[in-house]
């Protein structure tokens, strides 16, 4: 664990060395618990509300590398995962027994799964092909399908707007995003060549609805604006000497959160943000196979 002190300067607070890869991190909305995915089919659960944050549980839900993890913004200690073995599995931490559990038809290794943040109701899977499925958490049941524009090119990562409950976003390995109104199904609102290469990460901010942050294996990070209706890109930073592996925004006025992952060790970074310190759009931070992490200060609009 890390934080970044008044002066700029990165402090380790917490390291903690395991015997399988961390593929993937989440924490939990509505309790100080993290949970971490791993290269050998495990998630485990960290209670951080001490000053040392400790494994309280470990189990297997899955059969292979787990893909990604995401917290239910709505229900308590409620979780999904996804894995390269076909499955995507909807758990409780306190009650993992009885779990939901889905095989996609075909087997196809599932790269990311995702609440939507004001829609109770609704959450995306995302397994690696063209298509993109919305399901209702009400029914268990896919509510609505949206494909690509090219069957060859499987789809990489997806986001949610945390304040249009409208809009997702979804990139593909060919380095194309394409941004859903979820009240027009029948196509895309806009569609656009964000990198030359597979798309790895894309996130809305979380203090400006219209911006679009991506990152890449071609090792850029990229801001998007994508209210009018064409985009706009704001800005473009190399920092990297291979791909970028994960990217994110700050959160405001509290912490900006990036994990980064090595074969076998769990860092978790926080670096604190004090509101006087960035722009309304914030900071944001990106991990590399480099094994470097960079922290980019975001200029207000209309700055050079």
């Amino acid at each position: 664990m890390y934080r970044i002190d008044g002066s700029g300067m990165v402090n380790e607070q917490w390291h903690q060395e395991l015997n399988s890869g961390v593929s993937c991190l989440t924490e939990c909305h509505s309790e100080p618990l993290l949970v971490s995915g791993h290269t050998d089919s495990s998630m485990k659960l960290w209670n951080h509300s001490l000053a040392t944050p400790h494994l309280q549980e470990s189990w297997k839900l899955h059969a292979m590398r787990i893909e990604c993890i995401d917290s239910s913004p709505h229900r308590p200690l409620e979780f999904l995962s996804c894995s390269a073995d076909g499955t995507f599995c909807r758990w409780r931490a306190d009650d993992v027994k009885h779990a939901f559990s889905h095989m996609h038809p075909l087997a196809i290794p599932v790269v990311q799964v995702a609440y939507a943040n004001q829609n109770s109701k609704l959450f995306a899977v995302c397994p690696l092909n063209n298509v993109v499925e919305l399901w209702d958490s009400s029914t268990m049941l896919i509510r609505h399908r949206l494909e690509g524009r090219q069957s060859s090119s499987f789809f990489s990562c997806m986001a949610f707007n945390a304040y249009d409950e409208n809009l997702l976003a979804i990139a593909s390995e060919a380095g194309d995003v394409s941004v859903w109104d979820l009240r027009k199904l029948s196509e895309p609102r806009m569609n656009f060549t964000a990198h030359g290469l597979s798309v790895s990460r894309i996130r809305f901010n979380p203090h400006d609805p219209g911006l679009v942050a991506t990152s890449s294996t071609d090792s850029t990070v990229k801001i998007w604006s994508v209210t009018e209706e064409e985009e706009r890109m704001i800005a473009s930073y190399r920092n990297h000497t291979l791909p970028v592996t994960t990217m994110d925004w700050s959160v405001h006025s509290i912490v900006c959160r990036i994990f980064v992952f090595s074969s076998a060790s769990l860092f978790v970074r926080f670096a604190h943000v004090e509101s006087q310190m960035h722009a309304p759009q914030g900071r944001m931070m990106d991990s590399g196979s480099d094994y470097s992490m960079v922290i980019w200060d975001i200029l207000p609009r209309g700055d050079k």
